[in-house]
C-alpha cells in the first residue's frame, strides 16, 4: 500500500483495494497520493466480518469496483499467500480441491483454483488478472482464469514477501 501511495490514483487510473486485518475485518479504500497532511486513502467501507478467503466476497469486491470506477480497461490483482498446484495440508491425495489462493488465517477459508474463473465468469472480464502470490503462474490456474482474463500475470516460483513492486 505505501508504494501505491507513492503515485496513488490520477486522472486517468483510479487504484482500488479491498484488504484485510487480522481482528479488524477488511477496509475498501481508493488509493490516492500520500502526503505530509493526507493518508492517501479515501475509505468506502469497513467490514468487520469481512472472509478474504471467500471468493464470493472477491466477486462482490470487484463488481462493487466497476460501477463505482467504470473505466474501459480494468487490472485486477490478488494479492497473498498462493499455493498453485501444492496442497495448502501437504495431502497428495485431496487434488484440485485444495489448491489456491487468498489464504484467511482467522477462517483458515482460501480461494479455491477452481473458484478463480467462477470470480472472472461473475465479475465480468479483466484486461489484466494478475495474481500477487507465489506458485500461481501454472496451466491448471491460466485454464480457470481464460475466458474472463485479456492477460494473465503471475509467479510460477515463489515470491518475496513484498510481491509485486507497484511505485
Amino acid at each position: 500500500l505505501a508504494e501505491m501511495k507513492k503515485t496513488g490514483s490520477t486522472g486517468k487510473v483510479n487504484v482500488v483495494v479491498e484488504y484485510g486485518t487480522p481482528g479488524l475485518g477488511s477496509k475498501r479504500i481508493q488509493i490516492g497520493k500520500s502526503s505530509l497532511i493526507s493518508s492517501g486513502e479515501t475509505v468506502y467501507g469497513r467490514h468487520p466480518k469481512a472472509d478474504m478467503g471467500d471468493y464470493k466476497r472477491v466477486i462482490e469486491f470487484a463488481k462493487w469496483a466497476k460501477v463505482n470506477f467504470p473505466a474501459r480497461k480494468y487490472m485486477f490483482i490478488l494479492w497473498g499467500h498462493g499455493t498453485g498446484w501444492l496442497d495448502q495440508n501437504l495431502n497428495a491425495s485431496a487434488g484440485a480441491i485444495n489448491k489456491g489462493i487468498l489464504f484467511d488465517d482467522e477462517t483458515n477459508n482460501y480461494v479455491r483454483t477452481r473458484q478463480l474463473g467462477e470470480i472472472t465468469r461473475q465479475a465480468g472480464y479483466m484486461d489484466v488478472f494478475a495474481m500477487s502470490s507465489c506458485l500461481m503462474q501454472m496451466a491448471e490456474v491460466a485454464y480457470e482464469v481464460k475466458d474472463g482474463a485479456g492477460l494473465i500475470v503471475a509467479s510460477e516460483e515463489n515470491m518475496l514477501t513484498q510481491g509485486f513492486e507497484y511505485e
